[in-house]
Protein backbone atom coordinates (compact mmCIF):
# COMPACT_ATOMS: atom_id res chain seq x y z
CA UNK A 1 0.00 0.00 0.00
CA UNK A 2 2.81 2.47 0.89
CA UNK A 3 4.50 1.81 -2.46
CA UNK A 4 1.25 2.50 -4.32
CA UNK A 5 0.77 5.77 -2.41
CA UNK A 6 4.32 6.89 -3.27
CA UNK A 7 3.77 6.09 -6.95
CA UNK A 8 0.54 8.08 -6.94
CA UNK A 9 2.34 11.05 -5.30
CA UNK A 10 5.04 11.02 -7.97
CA UNK A 11 2.45 10.86 -10.75
CA UNK A 12 0.54 13.77 -9.21
CA UNK A 13 3.71 15.86 -8.87
CA UNK A 14 4.78 15.29 -12.48
CA UNK A 15 1.25 15.91 -13.72
CA UNK A 16 1.15 19.21 -11.86
CA UNK A 17 4.55 20.17 -13.27
CA UNK A 18 3.33 19.48 -16.76
CA UNK A 19 0.26 21.64 -16.32
CA UNK A 20 1.62 24.68 -14.48
CA UNK A 21 3.47 27.60 -15.99
CA UNK A 22 4.73 29.21 -12.80
CA UNK A 23 7.15 28.16 -10.10
CA UNK A 24 5.87 25.78 -7.46
CA UNK A 25 7.27 25.41 -3.98
CA UNK A 26 8.41 22.02 -2.73
CA UNK A 27 10.00 22.10 0.71
CA UNK A 28 10.76 19.81 3.61
CA UNK A 29 10.40 20.44 7.31
CA UNK A 30 11.56 23.74 8.81
CA UNK A 31 14.92 22.47 10.09
CA UNK A 32 15.78 20.66 6.87
CA UNK A 33 16.19 17.17 8.30
CA UNK A 34 13.67 15.67 5.88
CA UNK A 35 14.99 17.34 2.76
CA UNK A 36 16.66 14.93 0.36
CA UNK A 37 18.19 17.38 -2.13
CA UNK A 38 21.29 19.22 -1.03
CA UNK A 39 24.07 21.52 -2.16
CA UNK A 40 27.68 20.66 -1.36
CA UNK A 41 30.06 23.61 -1.63
CA UNK A 42 33.87 23.45 -1.73
CA UNK A 43 36.12 26.51 -1.52
CA UNK A 44 39.47 26.09 -3.25
CA UNK A 45 42.58 28.16 -3.87
CA UNK A 46 44.81 27.32 -6.85
CA UNK A 47 43.50 23.78 -6.88
CA UNK A 48 43.96 23.11 -3.16
CA UNK A 49 41.47 23.49 -0.33
CA UNK A 50 41.05 27.09 0.76
CA UNK A 51 42.14 27.81 4.32
CA UNK A 52 41.71 30.90 6.49
CA UNK A 53 45.02 30.01 8.13
CA UNK A 54 46.96 30.26 4.88
CA UNK A 55 48.88 33.24 3.50
CA UNK A 56 48.20 34.02 -0.15
CA UNK A 57 49.51 36.67 -2.58
CA UNK A 58 47.51 39.30 -4.46
CA UNK A 59 48.03 40.60 -8.00
CA UNK A 60 50.86 42.91 -6.86
CA UNK A 61 52.61 40.19 -4.85
CA UNK A 62 51.46 41.43 -1.45
CA UNK A 63 50.90 38.67 1.11
CA UNK A 64 47.38 38.55 2.51
CA UNK A 65 45.07 36.44 4.64
CA UNK A 66 41.29 36.10 4.33
CA UNK A 67 39.71 36.07 7.77
CA UNK A 68 36.03 36.14 6.79
CA UNK A 69 34.31 34.77 3.70
CA UNK A 70 30.51 34.66 3.48
CA UNK A 71 28.07 34.34 0.62
CA UNK A 72 24.26 34.54 0.54
CA UNK A 73 22.62 31.84 -1.60
CA UNK A 74 18.88 31.97 -2.31
CA UNK A 75 16.26 30.90 -4.81
CA UNK A 76 17.58 27.36 -5.35
CA UNK A 77 15.65 25.73 -8.19
CA UNK A 78 15.39 22.55 -10.24
CA UNK A 79 13.81 22.37 -13.68
CA UNK A 80 12.11 19.20 -14.85
CA UNK A 81 10.83 18.86 -18.41
CA UNK A 82 10.57 22.63 -18.78
CA UNK A 83 8.92 23.44 -15.46
CA UNK A 84 10.50 24.80 -12.30
CA UNK A 85 10.55 23.29 -8.84
CA UNK A 86 11.56 25.89 -6.30
CA UNK A 87 11.59 26.63 -2.59
CA UNK A 88 11.59 30.41 -2.26
CA UNK A 89 11.56 30.34 1.55
CA UNK A 90 15.15 29.21 2.09
CA UNK A 91 18.20 31.46 2.27
CA UNK A 92 21.64 30.20 3.18
CA UNK A 93 24.84 31.91 4.21
CA UNK A 94 27.59 29.81 2.65
CA UNK A 95 30.88 29.73 4.57
CA UNK A 96 34.03 27.61 4.05
CA UNK A 97 33.55 25.85 7.39
CA UNK A 98 30.28 24.20 6.27
CA UNK A 99 30.00 22.12 3.12
CA UNK A 100 26.49 20.67 3.07
CA UNK A 101 23.17 22.54 2.87
CA UNK A 102 19.78 20.81 2.65
CA UNK A 103 17.46 22.49 0.16
CA UNK A 104 14.38 20.59 -1.03
CA UNK A 105 12.34 17.47 -0.44
CA UNK A 106 11.35 15.64 -3.63
CA UNK A 107 9.59 12.32 -4.31
CA UNK A 108 11.64 9.42 -5.62
CA UNK A 109 11.99 9.36 -9.40
CA UNK A 110 14.06 10.67 -12.30
CA UNK A 111 14.43 14.36 -13.05
CA UNK A 112 15.56 15.83 -16.36
CA UNK A 113 16.50 19.47 -16.71
CA UNK A 114 18.82 21.73 -14.73
CA UNK A 115 19.55 23.13 -11.31
CA UNK A 116 20.66 26.55 -10.18
CA UNK A 117 20.70 29.21 -7.50
CA UNK A 118 21.19 32.92 -6.95
CA UNK A 119 24.01 34.55 -5.04
CA UNK A 120 22.09 37.46 -3.60
CA UNK A 121 18.49 38.32 -2.85
CA UNK A 122 15.61 39.76 -4.82
CA UNK A 123 14.73 43.39 -4.17
CA UNK A 124 11.90 42.52 -1.75
CA UNK A 125 13.93 40.22 0.51
CA UNK A 126 16.99 42.45 0.27
CA UNK A 127 15.13 45.24 2.05
CA UNK A 128 13.92 43.11 4.96
CA UNK A 129 15.26 43.75 8.43
CA UNK A 130 17.17 40.78 9.89
CA UNK A 131 14.44 40.39 12.53
CA UNK A 132 12.01 39.41 9.74
CA UNK A 133 13.93 36.20 9.09
CA UNK A 134 13.71 33.11 11.29
CA UNK A 135 16.09 32.72 14.22
CA UNK A 136 17.89 29.91 12.34
CA UNK A 137 18.43 31.99 9.22
CA UNK A 138 21.97 33.06 8.36
CA UNK A 139 20.51 36.44 7.42
CA UNK A 140 20.25 37.26 11.11
CA UNK A 141 23.99 37.86 10.84
CA UNK A 142 24.49 41.58 11.57
CA UNK A 143 27.77 41.56 9.67
CA UNK A 144 25.92 41.04 6.36
CA UNK A 145 23.18 43.60 6.92
CA UNK A 146 24.15 47.05 5.66
CA UNK A 147 21.14 48.99 6.93
CA UNK A 148 17.66 50.10 5.94
CA UNK A 149 18.54 53.31 4.08
CA UNK A 150 21.35 55.50 2.87
CA UNK A 151 24.32 54.53 0.72
CA UNK A 152 24.67 51.09 2.26
CA UNK A 153 21.24 49.46 2.40
CA UNK A 154 20.15 45.84 2.26
CA UNK A 155 22.59 42.95 2.49
CA UNK A 156 26.07 42.11 1.28
CA UNK A 157 25.68 39.08 -1.00
CA UNK A 158 29.40 38.35 -0.86
CA UNK A 159 31.70 39.53 1.92
CA UNK A 160 35.46 38.97 2.01
CA UNK A 161 37.48 40.53 4.83
CA UNK A 162 41.08 40.07 5.80
CA UNK A 163 44.48 41.68 6.17
CA UNK A 164 47.29 42.44 3.76
CA UNK A 165 50.92 43.18 4.54
CA UNK A 166 52.90 46.03 2.98
CA UNK A 167 56.46 44.74 2.94
CA UNK A 168 57.79 48.17 1.88
CA UNK A 169 56.36 50.04 4.87
CA UNK A 170 58.45 49.79 8.03
CA UNK A 171 55.92 51.76 10.09
CA UNK A 172 52.56 50.11 9.42
CA UNK A 173 52.90 46.77 7.70
CA UNK A 174 49.39 45.36 8.24
CA UNK A 175 46.28 46.78 6.59
CA UNK A 176 42.67 45.61 6.54
CA UNK A 177 40.60 45.05 3.39
CA UNK A 178 36.85 44.58 3.02
CA UNK A 179 35.21 43.52 -0.26
CA UNK A 180 31.42 43.42 -0.52
CA UNK A 181 29.17 42.58 -3.46
CA UNK A 182 25.70 44.04 -2.90
CA UNK A 183 23.18 46.51 -4.32
CA UNK A 184 21.80 45.16 -7.64
CA UNK A 185 24.67 42.77 -8.32
CA UNK A 186 22.98 39.46 -7.56
CA UNK A 187 24.24 36.58 -9.70
CA UNK A 188 22.23 33.57 -10.91
CA UNK A 189 23.96 30.40 -12.09
CA UNK A 190 22.48 27.24 -13.61
CA UNK A 191 23.70 23.96 -15.05
CA UNK A 192 21.99 21.20 -17.04
CA UNK A 193 21.63 18.17 -14.82
CA UNK A 194 19.74 14.89 -14.92
CA UNK A 195 19.48 13.04 -11.62
CA UNK A 196 17.42 10.53 -9.67
CA UNK A 197 15.99 10.51 -6.18
CA UNK A 198 16.32 7.05 -4.65
CA UNK A 199 14.69 6.02 -1.40
CA UNK A 200 16.94 6.66 1.63
CA UNK A 201 19.65 8.22 -0.58
CA UNK A 202 19.97 12.01 -0.80
CA UNK A 203 20.81 13.78 -4.05
CA UNK A 204 23.64 16.29 -3.73
CA UNK A 205 24.80 18.89 -6.25
CA UNK A 206 28.45 19.89 -5.97
CA UNK A 207 29.81 23.39 -6.49
CA UNK A 208 33.45 24.48 -6.35
CA UNK A 209 34.30 28.15 -5.75
CA UNK A 210 37.85 29.17 -6.61
CA UNK A 211 38.75 31.96 -4.19
CA UNK A 212 41.99 32.60 -6.08
CA UNK A 213 40.02 33.58 -9.18
CA UNK A 214 37.79 35.96 -7.19
CA UNK A 215 40.79 37.83 -5.83
CA UNK A 216 42.99 37.57 -8.92
CA UNK A 217 42.78 41.13 -10.38
CA UNK A 218 43.08 43.09 -7.17
CA UNK A 219 46.02 44.85 -5.54
CA UNK A 220 44.73 44.83 -1.98
CA UNK A 221 46.90 47.74 -0.86
CA UNK A 222 45.52 49.94 -3.64
CA UNK A 223 41.92 48.68 -3.52
CA UNK A 224 41.40 48.02 0.16
CA UNK A 225 37.62 48.46 0.12
CA UNK A 226 34.77 47.61 -2.24
CA UNK A 227 31.30 48.49 -0.97
CA UNK A 228 29.12 48.22 -4.13
CA UNK A 229 27.96 51.81 -3.72
CA UNK A 230 26.08 52.62 -6.92
CA UNK A 231 26.45 56.37 -6.33
CA UNK A 232 30.25 56.03 -6.45
CA UNK A 233 31.28 55.22 -10.03
CA UNK A 234 34.77 54.00 -9.13
CA UNK A 235 33.61 51.81 -6.27
CA UNK A 236 30.76 50.37 -8.31
CA UNK A 237 33.10 49.56 -11.20
CA UNK A 238 35.28 47.56 -8.80
CA UNK A 239 32.14 45.85 -7.45
CA UNK A 240 31.13 44.86 -10.99
CA UNK A 241 34.61 43.43 -11.49
CA UNK A 242 34.24 41.50 -8.22
CA UNK A 243 30.94 40.07 -9.49
CA UNK A 244 32.53 39.11 -12.81
CA UNK A 245 35.36 37.34 -11.01
CA UNK A 246 32.92 35.53 -8.74
CA UNK A 247 30.96 34.37 -11.77
CA UNK A 248 34.08 32.95 -13.40
CA UNK A 249 35.14 31.26 -10.15
CA UNK A 250 32.09 29.00 -9.83
CA UNK A 251 32.20 25.47 -11.25
CA UNK A 252 28.98 23.45 -11.00
CA UNK A 253 28.80 19.66 -11.28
Amino acid sequence: MKIIVKIICVVILFASLGSCTKDISVGGDNNGTQRNVGLRVFFSYQGAEFSKDSIYYDAAGNPYQIEELKMIVSDFFITHLGDTIKDTTNFFVIIPEVRDYQLLELPTGSYSGSYGFTIGLDAFDNMKDPSQFTLLSGLRDPDLYRGASGNYSGYSFLKIKGKVWDMTDSTTTEWAFDYEMADSLSLTRARNKNFSIVSDVDASFEVVIDVDRIMKPFDLLTVDEIKSQSSDATDYAFAQMLRLQLDSSIVMY
